[in-house]
């Protein structure tokens, strides 16, 4: 099953900086499929939008909240499982104020607690990037089982930590090309780069591991 890549909504509408995901029609039945996401809470991602009074990381907590639902809705509809893995990062992971958030969703799945801890996440502290690439990492197995999508979402500009570009887009790939040689085809890997200052790392790592990058100013 191949994971179709989060897309952005046309710009100018009230939903602006809001992004969808979505898995093809067709999609194997009784699936399961673990998304990760490295989500970025770093003291920039406070910034507000020029387009609304929202920051950046509200806007990313909207998505997910957007993305649980949807993936609930396939769930039900293929009778799949969705594991989700939330990385909150700022210039470490896994802290006291933002801990790695882990379930799954299947068609019965109550999501209002995991969207209420989505929520309560607030931006702190400097970015790590290179920390977000080896929690994820880590979390995927050694022996790969399930199809796994990683969405990498920040505004790119490291600040702690390894923040050499070339070296952490081979970090990136180097996870990418170790899950794709255990399991060809397991994996996709979508990097989004918010704010017009996004300084192109994003990019930068999604060219390097062949997957697909969108920018949300």
């Amino acid at each position: 099953m191949q994971i179709q890549s989060l897309t952005q909504l046309e710009s100018g509408k009230e939903n602006f900086m809001t992004l969808t995901v979505g898995v093809p029609e067709g999609a194997d039945r009784k699936a399961y499929i673990h998304w990760i996401f490295d989500v970025d809470r770093s003291g920039s991602m406070s910034t507000r939008g020029t387009r609304d009074e929202r920051t950046r990381l509200e806007h990313v907590q909207h998505t997910l909240i957007n993305i649980t639902e949807y993936l609930k809705a396939h769930a039900k509809d293929t009778q799949s499982i969705h594991k989700v893995t939330i990385v909150w990062f700022d210039h470490e992971t896994n802290t006291s104020s933002a801990p790695t958030l882990t379930f799954e969703i299947c068609g019965d799945t109550d999501v209002a607690e995991y969207q209420t801890l989505i929520t309560k996440v607030e931006p702190n502290g400097s970015t790590n990037i290179g920390a977000a690439i080896t929690a994820a990492d880590m979390i995927i197995p050694k022996e790969v089982l399930h199809k796994t999508a990683l969405v990498f979402m920040s505004d790119g500009e490291p600040t702690s930590g390894c923040c050499e570009y070339n070296s952490l887009c081979t970090m990136a790939k180097d996870l990418v090309d170790r899950v794709e040689s255990c399991a060809p085809y397991s994996m996709t890997a979508t990097f989004i780069g918010y704010g017009s200052g996004e300084t192109g790392l994003m990019e930068k790592m999604s060219t390097r591991t062949k997957s697909d990058y969108h920018c949300v100013e």
